[in-house]
Order: structure tokens, then C-alpha cells, then sequence
């Protein structure tokens, strides 16, 4: 197996009896999508968080890589450029790639016109999916313009079109959409993964080291490639502030003589240090369930940090999320019963799918959650038997059946009540 690190991914049997009457009444609020079609009711209440210009962008079976549950939508298959006009994601390749059925391609969309392009890199195996957010681009992979993508991907050693080898290993590389060329960088091994910091003018490539395949190396560089910085970390970087120097990092120690991630760190990539320890649930020492499950999310201003959470355990174990607040350096708020997927309409507000029975295979979504962080309001957008795929600001992208049963994939506006009035931070 080419995951060099052995990360257990745990599965906790939770079962919740949490439906709509749970909701208390002050974070209850009507739902309406105003769609340009008769599928959803057009709903119009200013007093209320609503959905708006709902769009269907892949329609019938598309073979895109939604996953089977709502935890697929954590695993960061979909990302929204800055400004919401490209989409790129996995999809599952419908002819066979040198006799191989099955295989995922990545596809760059293009919102405002349709049109598609498969970009120039191996193909993957499906049962890879699970394991995209350690592999490719599960933090932030456009640049401010939306036009350049900082990813790994495979290098095709044998020429089959596909990264599959146990010899093969990864790549860093940048693609400019405007021109289709790829740069690559000077960045390889077993596992990479790569994103802009928030200047969006550098890149933060994780990478194991070949010489020491259980540690990983941060590497920060200008755009033109010039001035690496090399922090050697056990840890693998998983969500990269917007706002500062942050990044939470996953660390890995050994234990039972296994290399295991255990501790979530916050550190700064600037001044090249930790400065802060998150606490995190933990089983047999390990925190497992942060590796290929969750994806924590920075808010657009990196004020806060919303990141997954077991609480009730061992009794009646549920899944919630822990805000942590970069001004006070501690956690102030922890959510239950919601999953993070993405910055909100606010600068301080972020995106959170609502779940009826939270346990890793099954759970089905109640609707949307928008927390704004600065001043605790919350708002409900129910949106039954939907999978949430992911946000930018106010756009939400979401999967569910269509009028003819198939699934599609649309994308709405996200608006919050004329009274919001958020604290500045």
C-alpha cells in the first residue's frame, strides 16, 4: 500500500434519536430554495436564512465521485474556485483506461458556460477516493485568480495512464487553466498534498520524505519558485488559514510501533513554531478519525477554526465540531450533532450540514447549519435526503435525486436575514 503512514480510521457506532423537534425553537427557520423550475417551492421571507438561484450543474448519473454518505462530503471531492466560477473534482472514468474500468479523472468545470476539461494527470484507482484529502488537494488549491491549481499527483513511471504502482510515487505541481500547462515542483514522494497560504501568492506542499518515509516535510515557496523553506514536521498539514501564517497540522507519534497521527497542532508557518495544541477526541491514543474522515475549516477571515469532535463517548457517542478562536487561542463553542463543510456568507460564519443519526455509514442530512462565530447566531436550512459537497461564501454545492430519480449535483445562494449583524472581529 502506498500510504506510507499507517492511519487506522476508526468507526465509532453511534446511533442519535436528534430529529427536526429537537431543534430548538430559536434555531429553527423556514426553508426555501427559489429555483427558475417547479421542483422546490419558491418561498420568500427576508426573516429567515433561505437558499436562492438554485442550479443544476451535473445532471442524471455523472459518475462524479460523491460518495455513498455524508462523511464522503468531508473528504474534499469538490472545490469551488475563490470566486465560485470553476469546480474541480473526481470523476469516475465511464470507458476503461488501459483495461482498467473504474479508474477517477480529474475534471476542472467551468460554471459560468458548462464547458469541462480533464486535466493532464494519471488517473487514480476508485478505491483511492477515500483517501483524496491525504493525496491531492484537500486544502486550498486555487490561487486568488481561480485560474492556477496547486496539487499532487501521480507519477506515471510504467505509462499506463494510471498511478497505481507500489513504485510509483507523487508529484507537486501547479496548472494553469488559461494556458493548460503544468509546472512541476521540486517536491515528491509516497504521499503529497499542496495548497496556497493565504497570500495566495506561495505554496504549502506536503510531502513524505523517500530517506525517511514516516516524517513529513512543510515546504513553503513563492510562485516563482525561489526562497524554499523547509520545515521537517511528523505531521500532515489539514487546513491552511486564510487569514495568518496558521496551519492546523495532524501529528504523527509512534505508538504500539506504528507512526500514528496523535495531537492536533496549530502551527506557524511563518515564524516556523507551534503555538497552540487543540484538543481532540482520542482512541487508544490516536487520532484516527481526523485523517481521512474530517477536514477542519478555517472561516474566511481565519479568525476561527471549526474542526470535528466525539463527544459523549463511550455511552452515547456523537459527532459534533469544536470552534477554536484565534483572538483568545481557545475553543469557545462546540456544536452537536453537525459536520463542517465550508466557509459561510460572512467573513466569521461558516457552513455545517445538520445530521439525524450521526455514525459513520448511514446518516442522513437534515439540512444546512450557518454558525456565525462572532456573536453565536445560528441559522437552520433544512434540506432533507441531501448531501452537502461543499462551500465557498455563499455558495453551497449539494447532491440529491432529480424528478427522474437519478442523482444530480446543484449549486445555490446562501442568504442570511436582513437583521444579521456580525461582531467585528
Amino acid at each position: 500500500m502506498k500510504l506510507q503512514l499507517v492511519l487506522t480510521h476508526i468507526r465509532v457506532a453511534v446511533v442519535t434519536a436528534m430529529g427536526m423537534a429537537a431543534l430548538t425553537a430559536s434555531n429553527r427557520a423556514a426553508f426555501a430554495v427559489e429555483a427558475p423550475d417547479d421542483e422546490s417551492p419558491a418561498i420568500v421571507s427576508e426573516q429567515v436564512a433561505r437558499l436562492v438561484n438554485e442550479k443544476m450543474i451535473l445532471s442524471g448519473d455523472t459518475d462524479a465521485v460523491k460518495g455513498s454518505n455524508i462523511f464522503d462530503s468531508q473528504r474534499g471531492l469538490f472545490k469551488l474556485s475563490p470566486d465560485g466560477r470553476k469546480l474541480l473534482f473526481y470523476r469516475e472514468e465511464p470507458t476503461e483506461v488501459n483495461g482498467r474500468r473504474g479508474v477517477l479523472r480529474l475534471v476542472l468545470r467551468d460554471l459560468t458556460d458548462g464547458s469541462e476539461a480533464l486535466l493532464p494527470f494519471p488517473a487514480l484507482p476508485k478505491r483511492w477516493a477515500e483517501r483524496l484529502p491525504m493525496r491531492s488537494f484537500s486544502n486550498n488549491p486555487f490561487d486568488k485568480t481561480g485560474t492556477k491549481i496547486v496539487l499532487g499527483v501521480g507519477i506515471d513511471t510504467d505509462e499506463n495512464g494510471i498511478f497505481d504502482s507500489q513504485a510509483e510515487k507523487m508529484q507537486a505541481v501547479v496548472f494553469d487553466s488559461t494556458t493548460s500547462e503544468t509546472k512541476n515542483l521540486s517536491a515528491t514522494g509516497s504521499i503529497v498534498t499542496a495548497g496556497y497560504d493565504h497570500t495566495g501568492d506561495r505554496y504549502i506542499v506536503s510531502a513524505i520524505d523517500q530517506g525517511e518515509p514516516d516524517k513529513i516535510r512543510l515546504l513553503l515557496a513563492d510562485t516563482d519558485l525561489l526562497n524554499w523553506q523547509e520545515h521537517v514536521l511528523s505531521g500532515v498539514p489539514r487546513a491552511i488559514s486564510p487569514g495568518s501564517d496558521l496551519i492546523m497540522l495532524l501529528k504523527t507519534s509512534e505508538l504500539n510501533s506504528r507512526e500514528l497521527p496523535s495531537e492536533l497542532l496549530l502551527y506557524d508557518a511563518k515564524d516556523r513554531k507551534e503555538v497552540a495544541t487543540l484538543p481532540a477526541f482520542k482512541l487508544g491514543g490516536a487520532l484516527s478519525m481526523y485523517t481521512l474522515v474530517f477536514v477542519p475549516q478555517w472561516t474566511i477571515s481565519g479568525g476561527h477554526l471549526y474542526y470535528s469532535n466525539i463527544h459523549g463517548f463511550p455511552d452515547d457517542p456523537r459527532y459534533g465540531t469544536r470552534v477554536w478562536q484565534r483572538q483568545s487561542q481557545a475553543v469557545i463553542k462546540e456544536l452537536k450533532n453537525v459536520i463542517p463543510i465550508g466557509p459561510g456568507p460572512t467573513k466569521s460564519s461558516m457552513v455545517l450540514t445538520r445530521v439525524d443519526e450521526v455514525k459513520e455509514r448511514g446518516s442522513r442530512v437534515i439540512g444546512l447549519v450557518v454558525h456565525e462565530a462572532s456573536n453565536n447566531q445560528t441559522w437552520e436550512i433544512p434540506l432533507p435526503d441531501t448531501r452537502i459537497l461543499g462551500t465557498q461564501g455563499s455558495q453551497v454545492i449539494y447532491a440529491r435525486k432529480d424528478k427522474v430519480g437519478k442523482e444530480a449535483v446543484y449549486t445555490a445562494e446562501i442568504v442570511l436575514p436582513k437583521d444579521t449583524n456580525p461582531l467585528p472581529e
